[in-house]
């Protein structure tokens, strides 16, 4: 019994390192947003966008399986991140707004997303 309680908690401690070791690639979803800022990447509860394939803990509330954003970049157009794309902010972006936030939040999230894939263009 302590024999496979001691090999479970090594487990779990190599899963962590390798969380992390994903993380350092994956600090930005396809769209921008920084996973580090969001509480259920902080909690372990989420490896990052690009890491869970798109099946984000917020899609069950638009009656999905996958972000939309993500099965567009990475299903439909097959580019790495929006920043690749000409339409960029496009109306799926401009739809997919938090009910919780204003307009104006909404705006300015769209806005920090632009920049960071932007950033990540010019590396």
């Amino acid at each position: 019994m302590y024999g496979k309680l001691k090999k479970d908690r090594y487990t779990l401690l190599i899963s962590n390192v390798k969380i992390k070791e994903k993380r350092v690639n994956n600090e930005l979803s396809v769209c921008g947003c920084e996973c580090p800022e969001c509480e259920h990447f902080k909690k372990l509860k989420c490896s990052g966008c690009s890491e869970i394939k798109g099946k984000v803990w917020w899609v069950s509330y638009i009656n999905a399986e996958v972000c939309p954003i993500y099965s567009c970049v990475s299903d439909k157009k097959k580019y790495n991140n929006c920043g690749e794309c000409a339409e960029i902010p496009c109306k799926l972006w401009k739809d997919l707004k938090d009910p919780s936030y204003t307009q104006k939040q909404h705006d300015a999230g769209v806005k920090t997303r632009v920049e960071n894939l932007k950033r990540l263009k010019e590396k």
